[in-house]
C-alpha cells in the first residue's frame, strides 16, 4: 500500500516539475522577444539615446542650425519619446523644445538627421540586437540606422547590426 501512495506522489512530482519547467521556458521566450508584432518598447516609452561603444548621450542643439551629437551626460540631459503607431508598426520619436514635440527624421535625400515638428513624417522601426539590451534604431522611409561617428556626430548610414556604433541603449 505505501509502495502505491510513493508511485503516485513521485508521478505527481515529475508533472507538477515538468509544469514548472515549462512555464519557465515560455516566461523566457516571451521576455526575450513577444512574438506579436514590433512593439517592443510598448505603446510609449521614454528615455535617453546612448550608443552602445562611447556610451555617450544623443543630444541636440536646436537653434538656426540643428546639431545632433553624441556627448557625455553630466553637460546634458535630451530625453526622447517612443510612440508606438499601430498603422505602420513603427514608432516616431519626439523630444519636447520650447513646449512643441519636435519629432526625430531625416533631411530628405542625405543622410542627416533633422527635427520637425509635423509628427506624422517620420517612422522608426526598433529592433533588438539579438538577446542583448542594445537597439537600432532604423529610419522607416530611409531603411538606413542611427550611427555615431568618430567625431561624436549623429548620422544615418546603412544598418550592420554587427558594428558597435549602431547599436543604441535605451535608458
Amino acid at each position: 500500500m505505501d509502495n502505491t501512495k510513493d508511485r503516485t506522489a513521485g508521478r505527481f512530482s515529475i508533472w507538477f516539475f515538468g509544469a514548472v519547467a515549462l512555464l519557465i521556458i515560455l516566461i523566457t521566450i516571451f521576455a526575450i522577444k513577444w512574438p506579436w508584432g514590433n512593439k517592443i518598447l510598448g505603446d510609449e516609452y521614454s528615455s535617453h539615446i546612448y550608443c552602445y561603444k562611447s556610451f555617450r548621450l544623443l543630444s541636440v542643439s536646436v537653434g538656426e542650425q540643428q546639431f545632433f551629437t553624441f556627448n557625455h551626460d553630466n553637460h546634458y540631459n535630451d530625453t526622447f519619446t517612443f510612440t508606438y503607431d499601430e498603422g505602420s508598426n513603427s514608432y516616431t520619436i519626439h523630444k519636447i523644445v520650447r513646449d512643441v514635440p519636435m519629432y526625430l527624421g531625416v533631411v530628405n535625400g542625405e543622410l542627416i538627421l533633422s527635427f520637425n515638428n509635423e509628427g506624422d513624417a517620420y517612422r522608426w522601426n526598433v529592433d533588438r540586437v539579438d538577446n542583448t539590451m542594445y537597439y537600432l534604431l532604423i529610419n522607416k522611409e530611409t531603411g538606413l540606422g542611427l550611427y555615431e561617428t568618430e567625431n561624436s556626430q549623429a548620422v544615418l548610414m546603412p544598418v550592420d547590426e554587427t558594428n558597435i556604433n549602431m547599436q543604441m541603449r535605451l535608458q
